[in-house]
């Protein structure tokens, strides 16, 4: 029986079929534990083959665990798991195409009180300014939150994303999975945004520097690259925000939905014109998911139909132009 030290801070990765990714990750993590931080990382694999299985062989330790899940266990149901199964004092769900920066993430944490949940945002790779302070108080760093709603209708596209966000663990192993699931399973979204819908805690939004680092492995998002993209990022997401009705006021909930398109770049002109170019979005699409464009309100129905109406090329042309004089490329090659 593998022995697990508690920490004050655990890392939880879900993992599939990402071997490449994991090696660089732990080979990261290593480093890290080499200085004695407090902090340890759990692995969740469901992988068809023993690629991971076996990069994970060398690092099991006292702070490092791997648990091997079947290959068709459900997503919704190995995230509920993994994190209620944790033992940190704060555990970080973070995707395998990433490696967090413990020593800051550490820092960081003794500074935020006993909030519940935080919304991480690194300043290096997120341009994203926060907004909308209303009357919370800023110091250290941080904006606490005491109201739920204001927290939620600010912060909701940090919490739906991986390495956004971190949870005390006490408040994820009180949650009754089974509910949870029957609630939310099947959404995609399922943490850490409707998990702290359930949150009575108190709130803190961090920014800060070199928090995260990205993977040698780490592939295109999924939900770019096959058939049923707007059906995850329209559909899903408006029937999921609604679900947090009885939550959070019904003012909250309108404002996730308003604005979330334009804070995540989903359903923005830039994001229409990347669907478009893989073939994911077009004006069939528009018009099947038109009712959640709508909703959303990242930008008008006219451009919808026009970026619709484009020829593909033309959308490959705008996107590589677009990423050029952002000088993407570079900063992704150099990371």
């Amino acid at each position: 029986m593998q022995s697990f030290k508690t920490a004050k801070l655990e890392i939880v990765v879900p993992t599939y079929n990402r071997p490449a990714c994991v090696a660089d990750m732990m080979e990261k993590y290593a480093e890290y534990l080499s200085r004695g931080l407090d902090f340890s990382v759990s692995v969740w694999d469901s992988s068809t083959d023993d690629e991971t299985e076996k990069i994970m062989r060398g690092y099991i330790s006292e702070r490092v665990r791997y648990i091997r899940k079947p290959s068709d266990t459900d997503v919704d149901e190995k995230t509920m798991i993994c994190l209620h199964e944790s033992t940190g004092e704060y555990v970080h769900l973070c995707g395998d195409g990433y490696t967090l920066n413990a020593e800051n993430l550490l820092s960081s944490l003794s500074e935020c009180g006993d909030a519940e949940i935080i919304a991480v945002y690194d300043s290096e790779i997120d341009p994203m300014k926060l907004k909308k302070l209303h009357s919370t108080e800023r110091k250290f760093g941080g904006i606490f939150y005491d109201n739920k709603d204001e927290f939620f209708a600010d912060q909701y596209n940090r919490l739906m994303l991986y390495a956004g966000s971190l949870c005390r663990g006490t408040f994820l192993r009180s949650l009754d999975t089974d509910a949870v699931l029957a609630e939310f399973k099947g959404s995609g979204l399922i943490y850490p945004s409707a998990l702290a819908a359930y949150s009575h805690g108190s709130f803190v939004v961090w920014e800060g520097r070199y928090f995260v680092q990205f993977n040698k492995g780490k592939k295109q998002a999924g939900w770019i690259t096959h058939k049923q993209a707007m059906a995850q990022w329209t559909e899903k997401f408006c029937v999921t925000v609604e679900k947090l009705r009885g939550r959070l006021s019904e003012s909250a909930v309108d404002e996730i939905i308003e604005t979330l398109g334009e804070k995540s770049d989903f359903f923005t002109l830039r994001g229409l014109i990347r669907f478009r170019e893989t073939d994911n979005y077009n004006l069939k699409l528009l018009k099947k998911y038109k009712p959640y464009f709508k909703r959303v309100k990242a930008c008008s129905m006219f451009t919808a139909y026009l970026i619709a109406l484009m020829p593909k090329w033309l959308c490959k042309s705008i996107h590589k132009t677009y990423r050029k004089l952002k000088g993407l490329d570079k900063k992704e090659k150099d990371a």
